[in-house]
């Protein structure tokens, strides 16, 4: 077990390896570099390997990211457990064997020690944490984790230190990971064992970690071994001034048993420490008996023997005075033995752990160095101080101008420091200039320039300023020049390697990063052309310029019309081009068109179109237009016909190929997309139909027309009246159709009906009715029209009852209803309140009193309906129980009030059951009650209303039978004489309040109170709640009259008015010096001069967390001598 909060081991071998000693492991601590707090692997044998289990694995050394040391500074938590990464028993450093990367990785630590043979006793505590993926496969292929303890001789793991765990879900003690993946984890665990019967001996510490065998899944673990092998209980060492001690077991075991001495007949405590007070007598014997969770070790007996240890020596050095940018060692020789921490860490080094580290100084104010000294054995601590001031040369320079600009420049820069100092050197570099003395310096070329200064018999250095100074280049842009538009001309001078150019405009030379571009002009505007040439070295530059005019030829070509059209197209394509030109030659292509040297050309054939025109002596070409001209194809729609309406004819012609086909109407065509559809007509009005034929390969068309004639035959419809009804229904439905047909016959589905040959008919059976006529030549029939006619049901029914109870009742009405024609019937119930209901036997509650009719509505499936006439039943009405009582407290009388609502009923009955036990009370009001009992009861009214008998409305009440609670005593409060102090009683048991005696406070009847601190007072606070119980609570207020000061040893700064604020009290002094508070790391965060002003537990506005602080109290007694006090308070949150 790592018996103190920081392990020292590693900082004594450290310092003994300074001092070419022999090392040995001291009584009480384990073998050098065991608890890794090195911070490295020294002492240890690294191994890894690949896709194996066998061991020792293959390869011998450390692998970085496999063999990981961990540091307590930069820690973190595991990304799968959530738990810490280092080891939770005080350590500045664990070890990580393996990672989460997959390949099959296997890793493996070993220490092999020799116990020494002089030894009494020896023991060893580890701590593990396990992660690791479980992909389910075989055993032999799971990741996996083993740690063992080995005894060389034999080769034999120890018992109780040979574990082997293998990646399963249902391994104990490991937990799912929160963020899944099948990942599982084991938090830090302690493994503890006696080697006494191994002293002498050989032995081997050893954990391994493997990956799956097959890599693709992941195992890792988290070790660490504690400092103390002499035994694994610390706080068993008396220092000097202690007045008790704490034994303190390993932490992570699941239980722990401390018993008095070694026979283990008295326990003493079953958690992990034992507060022992008074101190016992030196060799007391406490023995503990510590059980692991189950599968993580075995049962063992641990035994804390008292001793006496002493205090520690600690020698910070002398105080010193040095310049501030050095550094002095301070403190002394280290003795193994001892730890050491110093503060303020930050200004030592190399460490803030070792006994003489080196010191410096940042700020003028001297520094205070404080070493802490802490026997690693014993845990006795011893403290000292030395001061270390610092000598500050001015290294401040001053820098007026530019440090980077080009010769010529009107703001070169000047470096200057301050005029009192006592010697001043310039350096470029590391290179003094001679001459350079002065307190101002101005470069002349590129450097790094800064000053060494002397001041107060110190020597330091200004910062360092660089300067950057290029020489300026010369640009040449060339003459200016006048060129055809459509030509270029080379500009610039010859090119020189360091420099680098920019042209402008860039898009109009052939690369704008070089000296001698080709330039071109657009038109017969000058352009400007500007060279940029910069030196690359230093990046300073220079500009030139010159000017290039271009003489143009007027190439704009104009279009007219279409340049996509077909032939006979009524606004075929013309170009033109301007008639100032000198020479015009038009081209299809790059074919010259003979003859077509006009301003003016019409193209008669598909091509690319453009002009070669002259002006101003320089030749140039239009652009170019392309003509797309297309063959229109020949459409046949066919002659004139007449058909009937329901007869097809043939239109249209035979296609020709390659073409398309598209009709309109399309929807009167059998095909719209073919040269000679069938076509049809609805009426008997003239239809035009339109045959568009297209080119698909150019796009071209044109269309033809023919009109078809329909003879119609009218097969109108009509139908008078409803053609789904019930017999007898007066609107009952007939057919007709209009006069002036050949011949009518009407049919009944697929059968024509005998005689049926009139303009009108009436069906009297269900059926489907439709009409076949004749008219010009031609037959056709009307749309079919269903009838349904059916009869009509018989309605009844019986009722369960006439009457019932308002609060109690269920009328059942048994429906009688019939169909002579068998269809399926539905029901609507309709009830006087307006209820309604559709079931076929209607289940009816009625909520209030009254007289209530009912009604059957019966309707068959075919809508045929008919209704019963009104029945009548009655409900009675029903009363509802209530009460309220008066508080109660036992032994005192109490009232009930009957408050129940009888609702109207002409007769009432009432029982009372009060649970006090008395008799049941056939009254309405059971007037005054007593209980002797205090608690919760249950009060029972019964209410029995007329005609309601069988449903009596009970009420039942929890009632409180109250009593008065225990007193208690408060914390006695000790103030200051004529100091003033808030107190307050308790609120939890009632809301008055009366203080007795009726002296020095502000308020006697409220909660809260001021105290005037003039004598000592015990006070009674009687308290009473709303059932008028009165508790009695005292509080003993004393009064501090003894010179001095007062300060409390804690205080809440929770804002209640109350202990806020840590304030001291001057009890016969003259006055308040400073009062200051200080935490953990010797950072001042509060510090005043005002008596009566005190720490309200924030820090810059932010509120310090709970723990012990440290205070200065300084203060003038009456003989004018100053008096400094210090202590601790504590601040609870």
């Amino acid at each position: 077990m790592k018996i103190f909060s920081i392990k020292y081991w590693g900082l004594a071998l450290l310092l003994l390896c300074f001092n070419n000693s022999t090392i040995k492991a001291q009584v009480g601590l384990c073998p050098s570099n065991l608890d890794f707090e090195l911070g490295d692997f020294t002492g240890w044998e690294a191994r890894w390997g690949s896709g194996t289990n066998a061991l020792p694995l293959p390869n011998i050394g450390i692998v970085a990211g496999r063999h990981t040391i961990i540091s307590a500074a930069t820690a973190g938590l595991d990304p799968y457990g959530g738990f810490p990464t280092i080891c939770p028993n005080g350590s500045n450093y664990s070890v990580k064997l393996g990672n989460n990367q997959t390949g099959n990785q296997a890793e493996s630590i070993s220490y092999t020690y020799t116990i020494p043979a002089g030894l009494t006793s020896f023991s060893m505590l580890f701590h593990y944490a396990v992660v690791f993926q479980d992909p389910n496969h075989t055993p032999a292929a799971q990741p996996r984790f083993r740690a063992r303890i080995i005894d060389v001789a034999t080769g034999l793991p120890l018992n109780c230190v040979n574990f082997d765990f293998i990646a399963s879900a249902n391994l104990p003690g490991f937990q799912p990971s929160p963020i899944g993946g099948g990942v599982w984890y084991k938090d830090w665990t302690p493994v503890s064992i006696n080697l006494s019967a191994y002293i002498g001996s050989t032995i081997r510490l050893e954990f391994v970690t493997n990956d799956c065998t097959q890599g693709g899944h992941f195992g890792y673990a988290y070790l660490d071994v504690n400092t103390n092998c002499s035994g694994v209980i610390s706080g068993n060492f008396i220092c000097p001034g202690d007045t008790a001690i704490t034994l303190t077991a390993p932490f992570g075991f699941q239980g722990y048993e401390w018993y008095s001495d070694a026979t283990f007949t008295s326990t003493l405590s079953t958690t992990q420490t034992l507060y022992v007070n008074p101190l016992p007598a030196v060799g007391t014997i406490y023995p503990i008996v510590v059980t692991p969770y189950v599968g993580f070790g075995c049962r063992d007996t641990l035994y804390a023997v008292i001793d006496v240890g002493a205090t520690p020596a600690a020698d910070a050095g002398p105080d010193q005075i040095i310049c501030n940018n050095q550094a002095v060692q301070i403190g002394t020789l280290p003795n193994p033995a001892y730890s050491y921490a110093w503060t303020p860490a930050g200004q030592v080094s190399p460490s803030a752990t070792i006994a003489n580290p080196f010191a410096s100084v940042v700020t003028p104010t001297p520094v205070e160095f404080i070493v802490d000294v802490t026997d690693i054995v014993t845990g006795c601590k011893a403290q000292d101080t030395t001061y270390i001031s610092a000598v500050f040369v001015d290294t401040a320079m001053a820098v007026n101008g530019q440090t980077t600009y080009c010769t010529g420049s009107a703001s070169p820069g000047i470096l200057s420091v301050n005029n009192t100092l006592v010697a001043v050197q310039w350096y470029d570099g590391l290179t003094p200039i001679p001459g350079a003395t002065g307190f101002a310096y101005q470069p002349t070329a590129s450097g790094n320039y800064w000053a060494q200064v002397q001041q107060g018999g110190c020597t330091d250095s200004t910062r360092t300023v660089s300067f950057n100074i290029g020489i300026t280049p010369t640009s040449v842009a060339g003459p200016d020049a006048n060129i055809c538009a459509n030509q270029s001309i080379q500009i610039g001078g010859p090119p020189n390697a360091a420099h680098s150019y920019a042209w402008a405009p860039a898009s109009q030379v052939s690369n704008a990063t070089i000296s001698d571009p080709q330039a071109w002009v657009n038109d017969g505007t000058p352009v400007q052309f500007i060279v940029r040439t910069t030196d690359i070295a230093s990046g300073c530059y220079s500009q030139d310029t010159m000017y290039i005019t271009g003489r143009l030829v007027d190439t704009s070509l104009s279009v007219t019309g279409k340049t996509l059209y077909c032939t006979g197209d009524a606004n075929p394509g013309v170009l033109s081009v301007s008639n100032a030109l000198v020479g015009v030659q038009w081209y299809n292509g790059a074919i010259p068109i003979p003859g077509a040297t006009g301003f003016i050309y019409q193209p008669i054939v598909s091509g690319n179109y453009w002009a070669e025109v002259q002006q101003n002596g320089c030749t140039d070409s239009s652009r170019t237009v392309s003509f797309t001209i297309n063959t229109t194809p020949v459409s046949n729609a066919g002659p004139d016909g007449n058909i009937c309406a329901n007869a097809t004819i043939q239109i249209g012609a035979p296609s020709a190929p390659g073409l398309n086909y598209s009709w309109t109407p399309a929807a009167q065509v059998s095909n719209p997309a073919i040269a000679d559809p069938q076509a049809w007509v609805n009426d008997g009005t003239p239809l035009q139909f339109i045959v568009r034929t297209t080119d698909p390969a150019t796009g071209c068309y044109s269309q033809d027309t023919t009109y078809v004639t329909g003879r119609v035959v009218d097969t109108a419809l009509f139908v008078s009246g409803k053609t789904g009804y019930c017999v007898g229904d007066p609107a009952a439905g007939s057919l007709s159709v209009n006069p002036g047909h050949t011949a009518v016959q009407w049919y009944n589905g697929a059968a024509p009906l005998p005689g049926a040959t009139a303009n009108t008919f009436t069906p009297t059976v269900t059926g489907n009715y439709w009409a076949l006529l004749q008219q010009f030549g031609c037959s056709d029939s009307t749309i079919t029209t269903a009838f349904a006619i059916h009869a009509m049901p018989v309605v009844g029914f019986t009722p369960s009852s006439d009457t019932g109870c308002v609060t109690r009742n269920s009328f059942l009405f048994t429906n009688n209803s019939s169909n002579p024609e068998g269809a399926a019937m539905t029901y609507l119930w309709r009830f006087s309140d307006g209820s309604t209901q559709t079931l076929t036997d209607a289940v009816r509650t009625f909520m209030t009193v009254g007289n209530y009719a009912v009604k059957l509505i019966t309707t068959t499936e075919f809508g045929c309906a008919d209704s019963t006439g009104l029945t009548t039943v009655h409900v009675l009405p029903n009363g509802v129980a209530d009460f309220r009582w008066d508080s109660i407290c036992v032994n005192r009388p109490s009232l009930f009030h009957n408050l129940s609502d009888e609702k109207g009923s002409t007769q009432v009955n009432y029982s009372w059951n009060l649970n006090n036990g008395g008799p049941i009370l056939n009254v309405k009001d059971p007037g005054m009650v007593t209980y002797n009992t205090p608690g919760v009861v249950d009060v029972t009214l019964t209410l029995t209303a007329l005609g309601c008998e069988n449903d009596p409305n009970i009420i039942v009440k929890k009632v409180q039978c109250n009593v008065s609670k225990s007193g208690t005593r408060y914390t006695t409060i000790t103030v200051p004489e004529g100091a003033k102090r808030f107190i307050h009683a308790r609120d939890s048991i009632g809301q008055n309040f009366q203080w007795q005696p009726m002296v020095q406070l502000s308020n006697y009847h409220a909660r809260y109170s001021e105290f005037t601190a003039v004598n000592d007072v015990l006070y009674q606070i009687f308290i009473s709640d709303k059932h008028t119980c009165v508790t009695v609570d005292t509080l003993q207020m004393l009064v501090l009259k003894k010179p001095g000061y007062y300060l409390p040893t804690a205080f809440t700064p929770n804002g209640d008015g109350l202990n806020d604020i840590a304030r001291p009290y001057l009890v016969g002094m003259k006055s308040l010096v400073s009062f200051s508070v200080f935490n953990r790391w010797g950072n001042r965060i509060f510090y005043s001069q005002q008596e009566g002003k005190g720490w309200d537990g924030r820090f810059n506005g932010n509120p310090q967390a709970s723990g012990v602080y440290v205070w200065i109290l300084e203060f003038l007694d009456n003989s004018n001598k100053k008096v400094t006090e210090k202590g601790t308070i504590t601040l609870i949150r």
